[in-house]
């Protein structure tokens, strides 16, 4: 798909191990020039551009005071976000489980993103892209739309579980009767 390219998005995310940072600095790379990465209060801040894809130490005095794009991880914005001498035009913020609570002009990422369960595509991104370019006429990126139930998968989730119980039941009478 062939979208206008934004100039500037930033993540804010204080993931410990950087695993979902990464995953979108991937997703991002190819759709933005500069990407900025906040996830400490204290640390240095990177940035990844097309000469520095694995991305660059900066000084805080080199964040931009405005960015087309932020992905702001809901439990990070007070720290790392709020109070800063840095907006976005538009903010998507995100949490673990998929259910960030958003304030006025922001907008939910309603998809599991912990890195073993990444929900994020690079659709998504793209629905973004062309969401950020032409706000008024684009639909909201299918992200920020309350997930869909897969009803088949919680029903089978549902017996699993009931089939663990009966077997955890099973165990522990026949260890009764043993002491029996």
């Amino acid at each position: 798909m062939t979208v206008n390219t934004p100039t500037t998005a930033c993540i804010v995310c204080s993931d410990r191990k950087q695993k979902r940072v990464n995953k979108l600095v991937r997703l991002l790379q190819n759709k933005f020039s500069k990407i900025y990465v906040i996830s400490s209060d204290r640390g240095q801040p990177k940035a990844y551009t097309t000469q520095n894809p694995e991305g660059k130490k900066i000084p805080r005095k080199e964040l931009p005071k405005k960015v087309a794009v932020a992905f702001i991880h809901a439990s990070d914005a007070p720290a790392l976000w709020q109070g800063r001498d840095m907006n976005a035009d538009h903010i998507f913020k995100f949490s673990t489980d998929g259910n960030p609570p958003v304030t006025n002009g922001e907008l939910p990422i309603n998809r599991k993103n912990y890195p073993d369960d990444f929900g994020i595509t690079d659709e998504d991104i793209d629905q973004v892209i062309n969401y950020i370019n032409h706000p008024s006429s684009q639909p909201l990126p299918d992200m920020c739309k309350p997930a869909k139930f897969d009803w088949c998968e919680l029903g089978q989730k549902a017996i699993i579980n009931l089939l663990d119980k009966q077997e955890e039941r099973s165990r522990i009478f026949y260890f009764l009767r043993l002491e029996n």
